[in-house]
């Protein structure tokens, strides 16, 4: 089964106005901040980096904020 070709594009425009399930839990976002902070205490890389498979604020911006390069793919331009 095939995608319609503009079935991302209407989600990136109306991203901001979806909740969860569809948009992660702030419980997620406090799981992905405890699981970067646990990492950065263990390791302590010079140049912490992260990579988040879905282009999804509220995966990238605990990274961000811990100082990571932060790298986003998702299959869709548009997202």
């Amino acid at each position: 089964m095939s995608e319609p070709a503009n079935l991302w594009q209407r989600v990136a425009r109306q991203w901001s106005s979806l909740g969860p399930p569809l948009r992660p839990w702030p419980a997620d976002t406090a799981f992905a901040r405890a699981a970067i902070d646990g990492f950065l205490r263990e390791t302590a890389p010079r140049e912490p980096r992260a990579l988040v498979l879905g282009v999804t604020a509220e995966l990238r911006t605990p990274a961000a904020d811990a100082g990571c390069r932060v790298v986003c793919v998702d299959r869709s331009r548009d997202m």
